[in-house]
């Protein structure tokens, strides 16, 4: 699964190997996706991030609404609840 940032993280994307993709919903940090990678866009100034599909379901946290990246320390992410199978029947 691919996410398409229009811009560069500020960290180098070697520091950001091995993180996780935070997802915000109604103002509520309720899950993760764990990064794989990064591959460069062709013909376009920007990055793949290549994320696990399988969402890791974490302590709902407040968080406002924002656009661009924001660094979680380790200690300041919130704590796994557990996978998410999510849009998978039967």
């Amino acid at each position: 699964m691919c996410a398409f940032p229009p811009a560069t993280p500020r960290k180098r994307l070697e520091e950001l190997k091995g993180g996780s993709l935070f997802w915000i919903i109604r103002h509520q940090l309720v899950a993760r996706s764990p990064l794989l990678g990064f591959e460069p866009q062709d013909g376009v100034r920007g990055w793949h991030i290549l994320i696990d599909p399988a969402l890791m379901l974490v302590h709902p946290a407040p968080r406002k609404a924002h656009q661009g990246w924001r660094y979680l320390e380790e200690s300041a992410a919130p704590a796994d609840i557990g996978a998410c199978v999510c849009g998978r029947s039967g």
